[in-house]
């Protein structure tokens, strides 16, 4: 019973973690001029299981919970699901269909249920999954996807990734499509990173900074901002740790003019 309330003080922090999030969605600024709709965006819990397997070790303690923003929109609500699935199955399955998607969780799930059946373990696990929306300005709307898992035995792990999408070109940015000449210009963005990094620097601290870009990116209010690995640019778990601003003034020249500061509205509420 000590093993399955630890689990649940576990769980309860994945949770809060990825559903605190939703809290933090844009509110849209009607002075801004576009063609676009607002988006409307609601929650769906697609899976929501907990499940006791005794076994001759005790109680293997296993929960899962998966949450989905939903659109009136079915291309947005296809990628997403697309995304959320990269999150859930590490990237080796690509469908968009949802409800394919909860059936594969279904499986996932009790397999795992079933290994602590086979196995004879105690194995305790909890995941949790949610894509939330961050907000829109003009034709740009963007989301981030949030996994945590957690066992009794090693530390909470987990990712995030952030989803830009441009309603008018139907399709999830990538960095290619908002930098001009990307493979020639990728180098620029290597270096102004590195300036970024080095300025945090203390003194005769080593840079750790290996030109890496990461395709982790959103528009924030300061500029371009990506977020690396975990402990890729330092010894903490710490996400301010993990990130890197191009100030607008260094790379407006840089982008194409759709998405510029001048001309595409960034966020007015986000998080660190």
């Amino acid at each position: 019973m000590k093993e399955i309330n630890e689990n649940m003080k576990k769980f309860i922090l994945i949770m809060s973690i990825v559903i605190a999030s939703i809290g933090y969605t844009d509110t849209y600024n009607k002075n801004i001029e576009s063609d676009v709709p607002h988006l409307d965006v609601n929650y769906e819990v697609i899976f929501d299981k907990v499940k006791n397997v005794k076994t001759s070790e005790g109680i293997a303690y296993n929960e899962y919970r998966i949450m989905l923003p939903v659109t009136k929109i079915k291309w947005v609500n296809d990628i997403l699901v697309k995304e959320l699935s990269n999150a859930i199955f590490d990237g080796e399955k690509n469908v968009s269909d949802k409800e394919k998607l909860k059936e594969m969780i279904s499986n996932k799930f009790n397999k795992l249920n079933n290994e602590n059946y086979e196995n004879e373990s105690a194995y305790n696990y909890t995941f949790g999954a949610a894509i939330v929306y961050l907000g829109q300005k003009g034709n740009i709307v963007s989301f981030k996807s949030i996994s945590r898992g957690a066992t009794l035995a090693v530390r909470d792990y987990g990712d995030v990734n952030y989803i830009n999408i441009d309603i008018n070109k139907k399709k999830k940015l990538k960095l290619k499509d908002i930098i001009i000449n990307y493979k020639e210009n990728d180098g620029r963005i290597s270096r102004l990173l590195k300036e970024n990094y080095d300025q945090g620097l203390e003194y005769e601290e080593k840079s750790r900074y290996t030109g890496n870009v990461p395709e982790r990116f959103y528009f924030s209010d300061e500029g371009l901002t990506f977020e690396f690995a975990t402990l890729e640019l330092t010894d903490t778990f710490s996400d301010a740790g993990s990130i890197l601003t191009i100030p607008w003034k260094k790379i407006n020249p840089l982008l194409y003019p759709e998405y510029r500061e001048n001309e595409v509205s960034i966020f007015d509420r986000w998080w660190d």
